[in-house]
């Protein structure tokens, strides 16, 4: 363990006395300055730690801290050494990311934050993301794969978060093609996938998936531009460490599925099949009716005449008289 992990412990087992930096530093065999340090990285990571002059260290117990170590404890074994990062706040958790990619992060590394001042979401749009009451994470991978894989990761976080809120929170929530997971009608969850090629190989070089969920902002927290369409879903007894380890151990074991039982789970939970819809192409609105999702997670959708086209990108919305059926 290192000394930020030794001192969390020490102020965890004493969480009903204070503790001062030298009777910390004794326990440990390090400098008074060493678990300073070791403090103000646990301070940023949302550890709430009040210092009392000349009586030291006290950790204030909460339901819900957000550290590695806190969503390190709830993942299964062959996960607990994945590089897990929690930052106090960050623009955006995908371009920390990217850029901790293209420094040589490995595969598998996670990047959450308390608060992000830059949320993104799909088609520029930002993602708000106020501090104590979502997740916002994102995974990187690096697989031999090419650009059809950024489509499929999508889609097996939308499936992985579906999990995870159910595991921890009994949500029963929907996905919504492609990206976004829907409870009670209302958006919990906004899904945002990148990819960097790597041109020499025609490949992907790597994949940064980044997840918003939504967990106990209220309705009048939102913005007016979204409030109509945005909600939360309301963990409960679960907290939010507990939820990131849960939607990090979906989306790992869902690399392992097979994409034909990918697809068949993603359709299980579609809420958008068989209802009426409008997209956006070349400045024009159509509506159609969303017939199906294909074995490649693409949205088949049938016009009034009769004819069918498959969608590969873009946002469908679902028409109001048919979003409650």
């Amino acid at each position: 363990m290192s000394t930020k992990d030794d001192v969390l412990d020490i102020l965890k087992k004493n969480a009903d006395r204070e503790m001062s930096g030298q009777q910390i530093a004794d326990i440990l065999g390090v400098s008074r300055a060493a678990v300073w340090k070791a403090v103000e990285a646990l301070r940023g990571e949302g550890f709430e730690i009040e210092a009392a002059t000349k009586r030291g260290y006290v950790i204030k117990s909460g339901a819900d801290e957000l550290s590695a170590e806190e969503v390190r404890r709830f993942l299964p074994r062959e996960l607990k050494n994945i590089e897990i990062n929690v930052e106090k706040s960050v623009d955006s958790t995908n371009t920390r990311l990217k850029a901790a990619a293209a420094a040589g992060a490995p595969s598998g590394s996670v990047l959450i934050a308390l608060t992000q001042t830059a949320g993104r979401g799909r088609q520029g749009r930002g993602f708000y993301s106020p501090p104590h009451t979502g997740l916002y994470m994102s995974i990187l991978l690096r697989p031999k794969t090419d650009a059809a894989e950024a489509q499929l990761t999508t889609i097996r976080s939308a499936v992985a978060v579906r999990r995870a809120l159910f595991r921890t929170a009994h949500v029963d929530a929907k996905i919504k093609w492609v990206n976004d997971v829907y409870y009670n009608n209302k958006k919990v969850c906004g899904i945002l996938t990148e990819a960097a090629m790597d041109f020499e190989s025609g490949g992907v070089d790597y994949l940064v998936t980044g997840i918003g969920i939504n967990c106990t902002t209220r309705e009048e927290q939102f913005p007016e531009d979204v409030r109509a369409v945005a909600g939360s879903v309301n963990l409960r007894d679960a907290t939010r460490a507990e939820l990131a380890a849960a939607v990090i151990e979906e989306f790992f074991a869902l690399q392992n599925v097979s994409q034909r039982e990918l697809i068949a789970e993603y359709k299980r939970y579609s809420m958008i099949t068989g209802k009426r819809i409008t997209f956006e192409r070349g400045g024009r609105t159509y509506t159609a009716t969303a017939a199906d999702i294909n074995e490649s997670g693409n949205l088949v959708v049938r016009f009034d005449s009769g004819e069918t086209e498959t969608l590969y990108s873009g946002e469908v919305h679902i028409m109001k008289d048919f979003l409650n059926q």
